[in-house]
């Protein structure tokens, strides 16, 4: 599936259905491998709709450009963008953690 948000075009997959569960794979690879560890032990719970995305530059998600300068916003529009696509109770806690995450991606990557 595909989801614009700014200027990055986000594939991602999704499994199951109800509560929105959203898994983030590091750094290196793209979807597949969350995919692989998490469904193993989230599949088996009724009730969650997981959601894997690849981040900018990984699997099928386009980079910007400017990637490792723009990737934490990008990433964090598609929460904004996907707000429709993804009914979360708390989306005010889920801004927040992902924000904070985010926030600390960018800084990694100002040191030298």
């Amino acid at each position: 599936m595909k989801l614009r948000a700014g200027e990055v075009d986000f594939h991602y997959v999704e499994h199951g259905t109800g509560r929105p569960v959203v898994v983030l794979h590091g750094a290196g690879v793209d979807h597949r491998e969350a995919e692989a560890c998490f469904e193993r032990s989230l599949g088996d719970i009724a009730g969650l709709r997981r959601i894997y995305p690849d981040l900018p530059g990984t699997g099928y998600t386009t980079a910007p450009d400017t990637l490792f300068a723009r990737c934490p916003h990008a990433t964090l529009a598609v929460i904004d963008e996907a707000g429709h696509a993804l009914p979360h109770e708390q989306p005010e806690l889920l801004r927040a953690l992902l924000a904070e995450w985010l926030t600390r991606v960018a800084r990694a990557g100002e040191r030298p």
